[in-house]
């Protein structure tokens, strides 16, 4: 097996009238480096922002961060913490998530998850949801308000 490494996550990067919360696995080596979130420029991410927002993807990473938050669109990652080999999202281990359950209590605004990837969708089904138990909806904790 490839050696793995521990990898940490970035800071969420949410502005005070977010709605929508764009939450990908971890970010990848790359990204860690350079303390930016998708900053591999073979990840479609930004292309998709252009497309849908019009936020420039060539623009300086924090107009494009600034530009997100006035769109009301947030970034984050399931995981907090995990070992893994390089950015592969195959050979994650020891995966623990971010504390949501704290964060959308703190965050009320946000009204949408939308899980960039079958690796974040199947992390927040798996070792989220759990954290949520049987909060009722529209509370903001419950699955019928956490998935877009």
């Amino acid at each position: 097996m490839p050696r793995q490494t521990l990898a940490s996550g970035l800071d969420p990067q949410i502005g005070e009238q977010c709605r929508i919360l764009v939450l990908g696995s971890m970010p990848g080596t790359l990204s860690l480096r350079a303390v930016e979130y998708y900053a591999n420029p073979r990840n479609l991410f930004w292309d998709c922002v252009e497309t849908a927002f019009g936020i420039d993807r060539d623009l300086p990473y924090q107009t494009r961060l600034s530009a997100l938050y006035r769109v009301n669109v947030g970034l984050w990652d399931v995981l907090a913490t995990c070992s893994r080999h390089a950015s592969s999202d195959a050979t994650i281990r020891g995966a623990q998530c971010n504390d949501f359950v704290h964060l959308l209590k703190t965050q009320p605004q946000i009204e949408r998850i939308c899980l960039n990837g079958s690796t974040a969708f199947n992390y927040w089904r798996r070792l989220v949801m759990p954290s949520f138990g049987d909060a009722p909806p529209n509370t903001g904790l419950g699955i019928n308000t956490g998935l877009g």
